[in-house]
């Protein structure tokens, strides 16, 4: 977890603060400091091969965010992925949010990757700036899902882009479409996969 403070000229300064390395099925609680700076806190999720850490995960959470968060890692050292306890990936402390659901009625691993835009302002110019989400590959046994969250307002006009690709499959590239930037909340967007690994297949939850 890195979080921030301000230091004395008011610039943003990187605390971390790390948990051990835990075994699987083992947990373990680490505490945050409330930072001094609204600069949203990173969530990272590393693997462990032989002492070597690779980065497989990355959030970020308000930085007044209260309470306890909870993360899993999942899947193998090849094809790691994680989410929160609840199946989320991205902010799920900020209340201006709506969600997209992908679940996976396949036989394969796949994923679900959203690319939205968010204004920023750049030199007094409002410009749209992309940001990727991507699920991770989860497994198909057993109808794994991932609640996509992404502000509720991002750039008007703006489409967002949603994509599936396979793991170990005939073809990568299984889906794609785009919802519109003002898409509605409810009823939840929702997208599968279903299929073989020879016929892997996708689409809407309805279809």
């Amino acid at each position: 977890m890195t979080y921030y403070d301000k230091n004395a000229t008011g610039q943003d300064v990187a605390r971390t603060t790390d948990s051990n390395t835990i075994e699987l099925t083992q947990t373990e609680t680490i505490a945050v400091p409330m930072g001094t700076s609204t600069k949203p806190i990173t969530v990272s999720i590393s693997k462990d091969v032989g002492g070597a850490k690779t980065n497989f995960y990355s959030a970020q959470v308000r930085a007044d965010f209260t309470g306890e968060l909870c993360y899993k890692a999942e899947g193998i050292v090849f094809a790691p992925t994680a989410s929160t306890c609840d199946n989320t990936v991205g902010d799920t402390t900020d209340p201006n949010t709506r969600q997209i659901r992908f679940q996976n009625d396949s036989g394969f691993d796949a994923s679900l990757i959203v690319t939205y835009f968010v204004d920023q302002m750049i030199n007094g110019v409002k410009v749209p700036m992309a940001k990727t989400l991507a699920t991770g590959m989860i497994n198909g046994l057993g109808g794994k899902f991932r609640l996509v969250t992404i502000p509720k307002k991002t750039s008007a006009g703006m489409p967002i882009t949603i994509g599936i690709l396979g793991s170990t499959t005939l073809r990568n590239d299984i889906f794609s479409t785009t919802l519109p930037a003002n898409f509605a909340a409810s009823p939840q967007p929702c997208f599968k996969v279903w299929g073989t690994a020879f016929d892997p297949q996708g689409g809407k939850c309805d279809q």
